[in-house]
């Protein structure tokens, strides 16, 4: 109920606010598609037939027959189905000269808990079985489980992930069923899971219906060695925050920013921010659209938020809508863990997709040619795939908020750490190009009164390999 409530809520929020424009109408206002996807129409209506406008949308999930047009009209969007357990939203916005509006998106989740909560298994299904649970390494294998049933009960099998498949698709009575699960492909290293589901071949009753829960080993992952020799994996791409709806997310892309549009940030803000205040978790009213000097960021004093509550990720990993897992323990790495991967393992300056950042290779990784810490153009990479493959990192260059509307993006990048310096400053890590010697720096610096400027968070998990 609770839930329903606040979507009703909010939906209303954003109407009010936001759909009604004396030069351009936008219909529907809001669109809810199942977790398959779909498709739907979005009618333009303006007040001359010669009024320009365009339309964006940040989500890569969503995609649209045209971004722009001239008059009345119409745009086509495809929405791809929704690999996630909980539903998502996000925001496409119509401009004209004098006027924004938008269309609140919304596609449900798979409803699959990912957080290892086992499907409910009902023990008088007329379907038995004499495995429930299997745990595969990530090479796969196969794996014989004998099926329990009435001589004339006719069952089917079905699995929820292409990777695991059974050489039975209908059958009756008592039968041994093979199941195969393939091999996790090489850059896939988080675990995966999966549920094979048994049931008679007409029921549609949850309560006849026999699982069998998969959990395939993800590969050896590239890792990062921070302080204190413990390994880390970093998130897949930079935090974002919307205030309306206290919706998290990481970004699409690891080379993905937000940019300019950091300067609508207000507790009302309908559209995502990547720029935070130090400390901003949402916490104790410590909420990520701060931006005053003399708000409350993190504790009091100078006391690291490390292990926190105060931090981003301790306080919302189970709230960060796509995580490739809610049981991911998320947080950010402190100026001495930073230290230690800047001190050890291969990083340089260079441009991923149009954006300029910072590339840090993982442990045990060199340089595989062309890489120079002299600027941002001399090594630039296209296809985020290589990233993938090789688990390298990439901080682009955010930005710096410096107040509420400033939003500084240059030569310098900056992102958080978890240490504090002094009662009102933060450590963050700085990469940038020397416009007068050519050579480029990355290093973790300390600075007493910046808690309330707006700069990326890049989280990490430990991993035990």
């Amino acid at each position: 109920m609770k839930k329903h409530l606040f979507y009703a809520v909010f939906m209303a929020m954003l109407m009010t606010a936001c759909n009604f424009s004396s030069t351009i109408i936008v219909t529907p206002a809001t669109q809810t598609l199942p977790k398959e996807g779909g498709e739907f129409t979005v009618s333009v209506t303006t007040e001359a037939e010669t009024s320009e406008w365009t339309a964006e949308c940040d989500s890569t999930w969503l995609h649209m027959d045209k971004t722009s047009g001239t008059g009345s009209g119409k745009v086509n969007v495809t929405v791809d189905a929704n690999p996630y357990a909980t539903t998502q939203s996000t925001v496409i916005r119509f401009r004209d000269e004098k006027n924004l509006v938008q269309v609140i998106v919304m596609r449900e989740g798979t409803g699959e808990n990912n957080s290892g909560e086992k499907p409910s298994q009902n023990p008088n299904a007329p379907v038995k079985v004499d495995v429930t649970e299997i745990e595969a390494p990530a090479e796969g294998g196969t794996y014989d489980v004998q099926v329990t049933a009435d001589a004339d009960l006719k069952w089917s099998v079905a699995s929820s992930a292409s990777w695991v498949r059974s050489n039975i698709g209908l059958e009756k009575g008592n039968k041994k069923i093979t199941l195969t699960v393939d091999a996790a492909p090489a850059t896939t290293y988080d675990p995966t899971e999966a549920v094979v589901t048994l049931k008679p071949q007409t029921s549609t009753s949850d309560d006849e219906k026999t699982y069998i829960r998969i959990t395939r080993a993800g590969q050896p992952a590239p890792v990062f060695t921070i302080d204190k020799g413990r390994k880390v994996m970093f998130a897949p791409g930079n935090l974002q925050y919307r205030a309306l709806g206290n919706t998290w997310r990481f970004a699409d892309h690891q080379y993905t920013i937000i940019g300019a549009d950091n300067q609508y940030i207000s507790a009302t803000n309908y559209d995502y921010i990547d720029l935070f205040g130090w400390g901003t978790s949402g916490y104790n009213e410590c909420y990520p659209y701060l931006f005053a000097k003399d708000a409350q960021y993190g504790p009091e004093g100078a006391t690291d938020i490390e292990g926190t509550e105060y931090d981003w990720g301790v306080y919302n990993s189970d709230k960060i809508e796509n995580s490739p897992n809610k049981s991911y323990k998320w947080f950010t790495l402190s100026s001495m863990d930073w230290n230690q991967i800047i001190d050890h393992n291969v990083s340089t300056l260079g441009t991923c997709n149009g954006v300029k950042g910072i590339f840090i290779y993982p442990d045990g990784m060199s340089a595989v040619g062309g890489e120079t810490f002299e600027d941002y153009n001399s090594f630039i990479v296209t296809e985020e795939s290589w990233l993938v493959e090789n688990g390298v990192i990439f901080l682009p260059n955010a930005g710096m908020r410096i107040n509420e509307k400033e939003i500084s993006i240059g030569i310098y990048g900056k992102y958080w750490t978890s240490t504090a310096h002094e009662a009102t400053g933060a450590g963050m890590v700085e990469f940038s190009a020397n416009e007068t010697t050519g050579d480029g720096e990355i290093y973790t610096l300390g600075s007493p009164n910046c808690r309330h400027y707006g700069l990326p968070v890049r989280l990490a998990r430990e991993v035990n390999y």
